[in-house]
């Protein structure tokens, strides 16, 4: 039995050191796990700043084509004025040949008048045709100017597009640096929650065998527990046959002070003993023994 208790001590202690080799396993994994956490934190916050730097770019982006359309709207109208202008020069020449064509004709008529008051007549309508040519010369005047004005508007309208065309480029550029990052935080994020998931794996197998040797630990205490009842129950037999041992030895030595040799009979009783004790006593059962009648002395 003191050999089951040892062997089961034994047992016991080797499961616990295989428990604290386990516990120190789960506590290794636990601060990996902690620290591919914390790298995931860290892919999750740079995500999400470059999901913000790419918000910004898209709303920068839809800013830049908005304008870029309003540029392109002012351009066109610039070129629909710059046309109208083309239309207006060509109703200028048409009407500069009307012109040069009457001032031809009165011309020839003026040769041909001999009278003065018809060359009168002659020389007011060179007047009007003078007066038309003037105003043709200030309409056309004036077209020039509306003609160098869009031309500029026509050219910052052209620098403005290109500008903004930079522009958007340099933003989907950045654009594209921020879809890279973003791509490479979302691969970092998910080895980290693979690794995550495979540390989280082993410490479930590992919390399995703890709890697996915890009850085995838990059996073994058991064993030990029942062990140590029935050396209990053992020691309190071994300790009551003892004491009826005890008990059979006085009552075998009050016995014996009933024997005496003849001639004897003064001595003590310390002597009786001793004699007793030296005295070959015949052979009789403990039942015997233990019964309440006195032995029968000898005349």
């Amino acid at each position: 039995m003191a050999q089951d208790q040892v062997a089961s001590v034994d047992k016991i202690q080797a499961m616990m050191a295989n428990i604290n080799v386990l516990s120190q396993d789960t506590l290794a994994q636990a601060q990996v796990s902690d620290h591919s956490l914390k790298d995931a934190l860290v892919e999750l916050e740079q995500g999400a700043s470059e999901m913000n730097v790419m918000t910004t770019g898209f709303e920068s982006l839809r800013d830049g084509t908005e304008q870029i359309t309003r540029r392109v709207e002012s351009l066109n109208s610039f070129v629909e004025m710059a046309a109208q202008f083309a239309q207006s020069q060509k109703r200028v020449a048409s009407l500069t040949r009307v012109l040069a064509y009457n001032a031809s004709m009165v011309a020839t008529r003026a040769e041909e008048q001999k009278d003065p008051n018809q060359f009168a007549s002659v020389a007011r309508e060179f007047a009007a045709i003078a007066t038309q040519v003037n105003d043709l010369a200030v309409q056309t005047n004036q077209s020039l100017e509306t003609l160098e004005q869009r031309t500029q508007q026509i050219q910052s309208a052209v620098s403005g597009i290109t500008d903004d065309t930079q522009d958007i480029n340099e933003l989907l550029a950045q654009f594209t640096v921020s879809v890279d990052n973003s791509s490479a935080s979302f691969t970092n994020l998910k080895a980290a929650t693979e690794q995550m998931s495979q540390l989280s794996q082993q410490v479930t197998r590992s919390s399995e065998k703890i709890a697996t040797v915890a009850n085995e630990t838990t059996q073994a205490m058991s064993l030990i527990r029942e062990g140590g009842d029935q050396t209990e129950t053992q020691s309190r037999l071994t300790q009551e046959q003892s004491t009826l041992m005890g008990q059979l030895t006085q009552k075998l030595l009050e016995r014996m002070t009933f024997f005496k040799i003849p001639g004897e009979s003064m001595m003590t009783s310390q002597t009786a003993v001793d004699i007793s004790t030296q005295t070959t006593i015949p052979e009789t059962p403990l039942s015997t023994l233990l019964k309440d009648e006195e032995p029968v002395l000898s005349a």
